[in-house]
């Protein structure tokens, strides 16, 4: 993947545990496949979805940022990476 954007940074707190998580999200460009990538631990598997589908399977998700990412991303939200210093 090749860094575009800043898509932004999003905190969830889990109601089941009181965890706090915390999301950065980037907007990248695919530059190659890894078909035998390791998933993280939970994942099942990769699986592109429509919007429509998304939304229909929002109970499935892992969170309420997965959708409120994808609606600041269509609505064309965007931060440049220099916003992010190191």
């Amino acid at each position: 993947m090749e860094p575009e954007a800043l898509l932004g940074m999003y905190v969830y707190k889990a109601p089941g545990n009181g965890t706090v998580y915390h999301r950065f999200t980037f907007i990248a460009r695919a530059i190659s496949e890894q078909p035998d990538a390791e998933l993280d631990t939970g994942i099942e598997r990769a699986l592109w979805l429509t919007y429509d589908e998304l939304i229909a399977r929002r109970d499935d998700l892992r969170s309420p940022t997965v959708l409120q990412c994808l609606d600041d991303y269509l609505e064309g939200q965007r931060y440049p990476l220099n916003f992010i210093h190191d």
